[in-house]
């Protein structure tokens, strides 16, 4: 019985510690992507930019064509 106990105790502890570890994988996958989802963003916003310079610089072409 004793040691049915102790090896209950030992697949307990080894189950916390799978628990803890696929949280903390969890955890970083969640940062991961919220940080891909940042860099995207800030990309995209610089494309943005970027096409709207050029379209106001064809503008000034056209009007002074």
């Amino acid at each position: 019985v004793q040691h049915a106990v102790l090896a209950a105790d030992a697949e307990i502890s080894q189950l916390k510690k799978s628990v803890t570890t696929l949280r903390d994988d969890l955890e970083n996958a969640r940062f991961d992507k919220q940080e891909s989802v940042q860099h995207a963003v800030v990309t995209a916003n610089e494309e943005i930019n970027q096409l709207k310079g050029t379209i106001a610089s064809l503008r000034k072409q056209m009007e002074h064509s």
